[in-house]
């Protein structure tokens, strides 16, 4: 199915923050926030996976910090969050994905945000872009961890429930395959945002029904 034909379909769209609708840390950069969290694991003597110790992705080091101590997770998760929060200010917007958000809701369908980053900066984002009274629902990072988070299909669930619409009648859009993971579980269709082009086959191998390179191509 093309993507006019599913969003013409569907009666709510789903959307991945960081990436289908800005670039989190694309003012400041994600390794110095992966950074921190390493600091913070080693202040508290925490001892990390490979993937905590090399990774420039500040979630990849929450987890580590997650599985290496369980009971520091809502204090790490507030360092994060806190970083999110202040990324904000710099955030880079994806070209096309507020026009979407405005013109998709101006048909009285309803659109949820459903991500790995904190609710806080989400809805921070929104409010600096005058874009919250477009968005009906915000399921961000679950504060009682990784096991609930994406590709956990609970978040999708979440938001599903909130819109009050039954799986089969929501289209998600994101840009890594743990969004599209997530969606086949929950059994919401998914649509592979390629912002670059190496993402394409694993997204489709992932289980992406579709495939858009540009947040304009929605739009149209």
């Amino acid at each position: 199915m093309s993507v006019p034909d599913l969003l013409g379909a569907a009666s709510g769209v789903l959307l991945d923050f960081d990436g289908p609708i800005c670039s989190v840390f694309g003012g400041t950069g994600d390794r110095p926030i992966a950074n921190s969290l390493r600091a913070f694991a080693e202040a508290h003597s925490i001892a990390l996976t490979r993937d905590g110790l090399d990774s420039s992705d500040p979630l990849t080091v929450l987890r580590a910090i997650a599985s290496g101590a369980p009971s520091l997770l809502s204090e790490a998760n507030s360092v994060l969050t806190r970083a999110e929060c202040f990324a904000i200010s710099t955030a880079v917007p994806t070209p096309g994905a507020a026009e979407f958000i405005m013109s998709f809701s101006s048909f009285g369908k309803p659109i949820a945000i459903v991500s790995n980053n904190s609710t806080r900066s989400i809805v921070a984002y929104l409010a600096a872009k005058r874009l919250q009274g477009y968005v009906a629902h915000v399921q961000g990072r679950s504060e009682r961890g990784p096991s609930d988070w994406k590709p956990s299909p609970l978040p999708v669930l979440a938001a599903v429930a909130a819109l009050g619409l039954p799986t089969d009648r929501v289209v998600m859009i994101g840009d890594s395959v743990t969004d599209i993971e997530a969606c086949n579980l929950a059994g919401v269709l998914a649509v592979g945002f390629v912002n670059r082009p190496p993402k394409a086959e694993a997204l489709r191998a992932a289980g992406a029904v579709a495939l858009v390179k540009d947040m304009h191509e929605l739009l149209r």
